[in-house]
């Protein structure tokens, strides 16, 4: 059973239309961040939001990476696109 954590939520959806406001979800492991950010996804696309406009990194996967500019490249291509971007 999934927990739908509305005041996350809330704050998130409320915020998304600040293209300078960077959202950033901390806390300890394995207590609901990644699920809160899914859900977060889910609901852009519930509101419209093409997926193309959706950047989602693990950021787990640079752990192993030595070369940290993966991480350019794969936001360098969504911040070309025009609009929005979550």
């Amino acid at each position: 059973m999934e927990i739908i954590r509305e005041d996350y939520l809330e704050m998130l959806t409320s915020s998304k239309d600040m293209p300078s406001t960077a959202k950033i979800l901390t806390g300890m492991r394995r207590t609901g961040k990644t699920t809160i950010l899914n859900q977060f996804v889910e609901r852009l696309h519930s509101m419209g939001v093409d997926d193309s406009n959706i950047l989602h990194i693990n950021l787990d996967l640079l752990i192993d990476t030595p070369d940290r500019s993966w991480l350019l490249e794969q936001v360098e291509p969504v911040l070309e696109k025009k609009g929005m971007h979550y």
